[in-house]
């Protein structure tokens, strides 16, 4: 990842589902740091104490899954929570006069997390971005936080690999404290470059030209470097 970095092909370089202790590994081996943290986080799974960690490294983050991916039930073969349907979520929803899903968002942007929400429906991806002209209060976000249970929805464990090497992301949590840190932009030229065993995976299977898995004793990645402009 490093090389290609060094060859213009990706702005910035970046990690997906590593813990605390994979990144300082990272950390104490790169070359050139890590510019952002992909992980699932949302009301349920606040990852406060490594939020704080990558604000601590200079490490923006970015959340997935941030309205909770009701939608994977059946991949996942079990009941999923439902977070716009919590009650505190729809109460502060009505208050502020938004949908449960920018009340999820925002909680997320008052953080200083970026977020992805996922949708095709056009209405909804207009009001995904009508975040900024409103802000939660400080009670707001106290509720919210409130709301933690390190429930963890995306817990990938359908993905075939040697389970002597692969480590679970259901593994990396690590203890909660509140901190947060901020993305920030705009960015230009080629886009951040994410290291994901997940997309590894699924990149994998469709050209069989990216190997990539994360072992017990850290990050590992194999990346041909033909497959980088795809």
């Amino acid at each position: 990842m490093e090389a290609i970095a060094d060859a213009g092909l990706a702005r910035s370089i970046g990690l997906s589902n590593f813990n605390q202790r994979q990144i300082q590994r990272v950390l104490d081996n790169c070359r050139i740091k890590p510019a952002n943290l992909q992980i699932e986080n949302h009301i349920y799974l606040q990852q406060n104490g490594l939020v704080k960690f990558c604000k601590a490294n200079g490490i923006t983050v970015t959340a997935y899954s941030p309205l909770g991916s009701k939608g994977i039930e059946k991949l996942l073969n079990r009941e999923v929570p439902d977070l716009l349907d919590n009650p505190v979520v729809k109460e502060i929803a009505q208050r502020q006069e938004r949908t449960a899903a920018q009340i999820l968002l925002r909680h997320l942007l008052q953080r200083g997390i970026a977020t992805i929400p996922k949708s095709t429906n056009a209405g909804r991806l207009r009001q995904n971005i009508a975040l900024f002209d409103f802000e939660l209060t400080d009670d707001d976000m106290a509720e919210l936080n409130g709301l933690d249970q390190n429930v963890r929805i995306c817990d990938f464990g359908f993905f075939p690999g040697p389970p002597d090497t692969m480590e679970p992301v259901s593994t990396a949590l690590v203890p909660f404290d509140a901190a947060g840190t901020a993305a920030t932009g705009p960015f230009e030229g080629p886009s951040t470059l994410i290291c994901s065993w997940k997309a590894a995976y699924r990149k994998s299977r469709k050209a069989g030209a990216l190997h990539q898995y994360v072992s017990r004793n850290g990050a590992a990645a194999s990346i041909d470097a033909s497959t980088a402009g795809r």
